[in-house]
């Protein structure tokens, strides 16, 4: 919303404010031009500030997965302004992976104040983006289901991932459909996800001074994340198998001779449970292929 009645005090140009800036540059001459704001305009920029403020703190809360400090800062920022979706859009994320109910009354709330006025702190793209740094904590949390899974058992199977995802689908998952953003972003997410994986196999099966430590990155940061996309994305199963195929591509056809010949610091027990890893989410995967 800009402010009509400026001019620059230099040439007498008209000069555009937009809402919540209080300096301007004049397009004809460059001078800085400042907006005069009544006491109760001040007062009110202020509390934008605040609010602004506490909104940027509860998002850095959700990305360190401090999810009951984001409802924490959420609940300031209501104080400030609470006619504004933010601090309830904030709570529906931070509630998700406990209560919820709670997460949907928040949703419900925010989708009231929403169709009343913008936020100040959080336009619908900014939201969709919290969403999707959720969607890649809940990814990654996944992750490491199935990492304690593997320490504990020593080995796993197709059926035990599928007990997984089964398990997660009745808590959470399920639930997480019936909301039509999050879903959304689920599954951009884990697209997002696949593409980054499918760059890092590909770095792995070269055959440089770098390579064995692509490879055990790629082991690290994609193979479980191979699995777990298509917790909330099954359509992006075959191209899950064939990143996982370009994976054993890297183990038998480049990395084995190495590790056989001793020309490689890593053991051979290494790469036969890498396959068995690699092998048990493979066949998992092809059930969705």
């Amino acid at each position: 919303m800009a402010v009509d009645s400026m001019r620059c005090p230099a040439c007498g140009a008209p000069v555009s404010m937009s809402f919540g800036l209080l300096y301007a540059v004049c397009e004809y001459c460059g001078t800085q031009v400042k907006q005069t704001l009544s006491e109760s305009e001040a007062r009110e920029s202020s509390n934008d500030k605040s609010f602004i403020d506490a909104i940027s703190a509860a998002i850095h809360s959700i990305e360190g997965k401090d999810y009951a400090g984001a409802i924490k800062y959420a609940d300031k920022a209501e104080d400030i302004k609470a006619s504004d979706p933010a601090p309830s859009r904030v709570k529906f994320i931070a509630y998700l992976p406990t209560d919820f109910k709670k997460a949907v009354s928040q949703y419900r709330i925010a989708v009231s104040r929403r169709a009343e006025k913008d936020s100040v702190a959080m336009s619908d793209e900014q939201f969709m983006a919290v969403l999707g740094v959720f969607c890649r904590n809940y990814l990654e949390d996944r992750d490491k289901d199935i990492r304690r899974m593997v320490t504990t058992m020593g080995r796993i199977g197709p059926q035990d991932i599928e007990n997984v995802r089964v398990y997660e689908f009745r808590k959470r998952g399920e639930d997480y459909e019936t909301i039509p953003e999050l879903k959304q972003a689920m599954e951009a997410t884990a697209e997002q996800c696949l593409s980054e994986c499918e760059s890092s196999m590909s770095n792995a099966g070269r055959m440089d001074g770098s390579g064995w430590k692509d490879l055990m990155d790629a082991r690290t940061r994609c193979l479980y994340r191979l699995a777990t996309i298509l917790f909330v994305n099954k359509a992006l199963a075959s191209r899950s198998a064939e990143c996982i195929s370009k994976y054993d591509r890297a183990i038998n056809q480049k990395w084995e001779p190495l590790v056989k010949s001793s020309s490689m610091g890593a053991d051979k027990r290494d790469l036969k449970n890498f396959r068995a890893e690699s092998s048990a989410i493979f066949n998992w995967v092809s059930r969705y292929n």
